[in-house]
């Protein structure tokens, strides 16, 4: 008797039943992105700072002793309403408004609406040695977190820094800017 070869039509009937399974349930990432390009949600940002916050919503960061106090903030990125539905791989950039001079443990510099300004009276500083509080950038990971270190100096105690995030959404071609976030160096 002559043995039938079903490897064949296994194969083929396993490929139908999985094209009738995916061609009748919408795909998850089309819930998430939309159908069409107009659908896409954009992308938005919360900022978790991991720092307490007061009534004027003013986060603070205790600075330490010793010359520099690092500290890690970070924040979520995610697509429309929900922030469970986080953005992977988004470069973000950081910019804070207070620098440190290298070589110098006295004098600061904050900017402020483009001009700067120096708790040093008649302070003469080279740009080149210009040390940000903030570094400039990170990439958001699979969940859409985002983290990035700061390092304020003593010396700036009592003043209040200031941070902006920025990333770029590759599939709407729209930058995105996050709110101000404020940290009162005590």
């Amino acid at each position: 008797m002559p043995r039938l070869n079903l490897n064949g039509m296994r194969t083929k009937i396993m490929m139908l039943i999985t094209g009738i399974t995916i061609s009748c349930e919408t795909p998850a990432f089309m819930k998430i992105m939309g159908s069409e390009d107009a659908d896409i949600k954009e992308i938005n940002y919360t900022a978790l700072p991991n720092l307490p916050i007061d009534e004027r919503g003013y986060y603070h960061l205790e600075l330490m002793d010793s010359w520099q106090t690092i500290h890690t903030i970070g924040g979520v990125l995610y697509r429309g309403d929900d922030i469970e539905n986080g953005v992977n791989v988004v470069k973000t950039a950081w910019q804070g408004n207070m620098y440190w001079v290298y070589g110098d443990y006295e004098c600061y510099i904050k900017v402020v609406d483009d001009i700067g300004y120096s708790n040093c009276i008649n302070y003469d500083y080279q740009p080149e040695y210009l040390v940000p509080t903030v570094n400039g950038s990170a990439y958001s990971r699979e969940d859409g977190s985002v983290n990035q270190t700061i390092g304020p100096v003593r010396n700036m105690r009592g003043d209040t820094l200031q941070i902006i995030t920025k990333w770029y959404d590759d599939w709407t071609s729209t930058e995105g800017t996050s709110e101000p976030l404020y940290i009162i160096l005590d």
